[in-house]
């Protein structure tokens, strides 16, 4: 079964941040990030069930996580509902988890 992926405005502004942060150092290397990125939400269309994030202990709903395997180990944490893939957040190192009232979950009409 294949799962559509999109990604909330949250998880949105966390990927430019990381992206901006690294084009600032390597505009080559934020290229290849970015390109690292898309293949690691394509692998997850196909295979979304992996371990529970921290966050999950405080929500209604399985909060999961992925780890992006890049140079700097960020992480994803998505929900799934139905057939869809939701990214919520994406975290760097040293990143603490986020709160409850910062998670941006999807509405029922998703």
């Amino acid at each position: 079964m294949s799962y559509r992926v999109e990604t909330t405005a949250r998880a949105e502004r966390d990927r430019q941040a990381c992206y901006d942060y690294i084009d600032s150092n390597s505009p080559q290397g934020a290229v290849h990030w970015l390109d690292a990125y898309d293949r690691a939400l394509e692998s997850m269309e196909k295979s979304p069930f992996r371990g529970l994030a921290p966050e999950s202990a405080s929500h209604p709903v399985d909060i999961r996580q992925t780890f992006f395997a890049t140079t700097s180990g960020l992480t994803y944490l998505y929900v799934i509902k139905g057939h869809v893939l939701y990214v919520l957040h994406v975290r760097g190192p040293g990143q603490d988890t986020i709160s409850s009232a910062e998670m941006e979950l999807p509405g029922n009409g998703d």
